[in-house]
């Protein structure tokens, strides 16, 4: 069974990668499955309902994936690092987008160019409701600090 479930925060969060000594806030951009299945459970407990327990967070229930930003209605998940594209095209506009782990990047185009095969640059791949690729994603931030 699959579960699509979309949520909006009603107030900032902040969720840190890891632990930072400093007067700057780190956080993740998406909310970490283990975090969805704490705040799960902690509805569970104020509704009285932790007999449920087993059903949604034990090892028959349903597996948590991290809840991964959203633009337009799609949804946005981390970009491989095997997908690469020439370096004179960074978004495969021209030539594409190759996954590396598939097939060997050709030297040349069709039309005898030379390719040179980089990384994309892009941190999210959005992806359609039916599971296809829409190309790079981006994520907008929205903060309480005043604009300077």
């Amino acid at each position: 069974m699959l579960l699509r479930i979309d949520l909006k925060l009603l107030e900032p969060l902040t969720i840190s990668g890891e632990a930072v000594v400093s007067n700057e806030i780190d956080t993740l951009e998406f909310i970490p499955g283990s975090a969805l299945r704490g705040a799960f459970y902690h509805s569970l407990l104020q509704s009285a309902q932790t007999s449920r327990a087993e059903d949604f967070l034990g090892i028959r229930g349903p597996r948590w994936s991290p809840a991964w930003p959203l633009q337009n209605g799609d949804s946005l998940v981390p970009m491989s690092k095997a997908f690469l594209t020439d370096k004179r095209d960074p978004y495969g506009k021209t030539h594409g987008v190759l996954n590396g782990l598939h097939r060997e990047p050709p030297g040349e185009s069709p039309d005898g160019e030379t390719l040179q095969w980089t990384r994309i640059r892009g941190r999210w791949l959005r992806i359609d409701g039916h599971g296809a690729a829409q190309g790079l994603g981006w994520i907008e931030f929205e903060t309480g600090m005043p604009a300077l």
